[in-house]
């Protein structure tokens, strides 16, 4: 009886680990192809809208994603793991767009409209650079901290923290710029990006203070109401 007992308190205990092997698998982003992620966190309100589906449903944590993907954080944000060993913040108000690079020109991620700060693992001279595309804009990285913001107007604002970032936009002549820790750039519609300038010495004090100053800089270059770009964390806000 004690052998019979032992048995299936073992055959139990192989069976729960199994499932939780099988569980940790399943989410390990790294894992997964790339265009793909694994949403690590998520607060408030967030959907996502499967490739080929018109219909959106709520994001839930640990939830894996695959290309083609739409997340939408309105009143809510996410943090996605992404299959290259990235991170991606997504903040309110922001419509991304996961892309398999093979399929989308080396991009794997396409931002509409908010703001997200990327993560990007380390890459080698050899691998494949982090690309990632917004209606301005195209942002190439090979491992580096930065801020990405995409106004209503579809005006990209760019800020690095870590690393060496390329910016490029669509303007006719292609002309990229290079942007180091602290400094920043703009795109506008069909436009090379401005040169890169340095952030305000008051963003030591807070980042939302640089941001605002930028932003009215902008607005008085072109008359237009713009956002800017303004770093942050990796955690989801509340």
């Amino acid at each position: 009886m004690k052998r019979v007992l032992r048995t299936v308190v073992v055959a139990y205990l192989f069976a729960v680990g199994a499932l939780a092997w099988s569980q940790a698998s399943s989410t390990d982003a790294t894992s997964l192809p790339f265009g793909s992620a694994v949403v690590s966190d998520v607060k408030g309100e967030v959907s996502v809208t499967l490739a080929g589906n018109s219909v959106s449903n709520t994001a839930q944590k640990g939830q894996v994603l695959g290309p083609n993907t739409t997340i939408e954080c309105k009143k809510g944000s996410a943090l996605l793991a992404l299959a290259d060993g990235s991170q991606v913040l997504l903040k309110p108000n922001t419509r991304v767009i996961l892309r398999a690079p093979e399929q989308s020109k080396g991009s794997f991620l396409e931002e509409l409209i908010g703001k997200i700060t990327a993560t990007v693992k380390k890459r080698s001279g050899n691998e494949q650079p982090f690309k990632m595309g917004t209606p301005t804009a195209v942002i190439t990285v090979r491992g580096t901290k930065f801020v990405v913001e995409v106004s209503k107007r579809q005006q990209t604002f760019v800020q690095v923290m870590e690393g060496l970032v390329e910016v490029d936009g669509f303007g006719p002549m292609g002309h990229p710029v290079y942007l180091q820790p602290g400094y920043t750039t703009q795109v506008g519609a069909n436009l090379s990006p401005e040169n890169p300038r340095k952030l305000f010495e008051d963003s030591e004090r807070g980042s939302n203070s640089s941001a605002s100053r930028s932003r009215k800089e902008s607005e008085g270059r072109t008359g237009k109401q713009s956002s800017g770009a303004s770093g942050s964390g990796s955690e989801v806000d509340d």
